[in-house]
C-alpha cells in the first residue's frame, strides 16, 4: 500500500506565493496577448475589407443573403464617410469666412536695440520710457540695452 502512493513532500508558503504570483502574471499576459490579437483584428478588419469589397464585382457580392447585408453596410459606410466630408468642408468653409483677414500692411519691424556701450545706447537709458524707472545695467555689461 504504501508504495502506490505518490504524495510529495509540503510546499513552504513563501514557494506557493511565488507560484501564484508566477501564474497570475502569465495569466495577465496571456489576457494581454489576446486582447492585442482580438482589436488588432477588429479594427484593421473595417479598412481591409472596404478596400477589398470596393474592388469585388458586384454581382459576387449579392449572390448570398449575407453578401447582400454586406454590401449594403459597404453603402451605408460610404455615404456616412461622405457626410463626414462634406460637414468638414463645410466647417471649413465656415472657418475661413469668420477669420479676420490678414492685415494689409505688414507690421513694421522692431529696430535692433543698440549695445549699452555706443552713444546710441547711452541715449536710449536716458530718454526711452521704458528705462525711465529700470535699474542701470550691470557694471561691465556690454550687451544689447534691455529695460
Amino acid at each position: 500500500m504504501q508504495q502506490d502512493r505518490y504524495d510529495t513532500r509540503p510546499l513552504s508558503p513563501a514557494v506557493q506565493r511565488r507560484r501564484r504570483v508566477a501564474v497570475g502574471a502569465l495569466a495577465l499576459a496571456m489576457i494581454v496577448v489576446v486582447g492585442f490579437v482580438a482589436g488588432h483584428s477588429i479594427g484593421s478588419s473595417s479598412k481591409s475589407t472596404d478596400a477589398s469589397k470596393a474592388t469585388k464585382p458586384a454581382g459576387s457580392t449579392t449572390s448570398s443573403p449575407t453578401g447582400q447585408t454586406e454590401h449594403q453596410a459597404a453603402e451605408e459606410r460610404a455615404r456616412r464617410a461622405e457626410r463626414r466630408r462634406e460637414k468638414r468642408r463645410e466647417r471649413a468653409a465656415a472657418a475661413a469666412q469668420s477669420a479676420t483677414p490678414a492685415p494689409s500692411t505688414p507690421a513694421p519691424a522692431a529696430k535692433p536695440t543698440p549695445h549699452v556701450g555706443t552713444p546710441q545706447g547711452q541715449r536710449e537709458l536716458q530718454t526711452s520710457p521704458d528705462c525711465k524707472d529700470a535699474p542701470p545695467p550691470p557694471k561691465g555689461y556690454k550687451g544689447p540695452v534691455q529695460c
